[in-house]
């Protein structure tokens, strides 16, 4: 059985698409990080675009306030 490691973890776990997403354009029809780093920075950027979101809401309504 082929390994492969995560670039993230550094974890070395199977070359198949239970370990790793499909990517036709990574090495060996996989991508370079495993399922559960992925996740994780996925739910790490949503938190920060959330957070980014809401001071960017904050300063439009500030900015509206200002102008009234």
């Amino acid at each position: 059985m082929n390994l492969k490691t995560c670039t993230q973890c550094r974890g070395h776990m199977p070359a198949t698409t239970d370990c790793f997403y499909a990517q036709k354009l990574g090495k060996g029809g996989l991508m370079a990080s495993c399922k559960e780093c992925n996740r994780a920075a996925i739910a790490r950027n949503v938190q920060k675009r959330m957070a980014d979101d809401s001071e960017s809401f904050r300063q439009i309504r500030n900015e509206a306030a200002r102008k009234n």
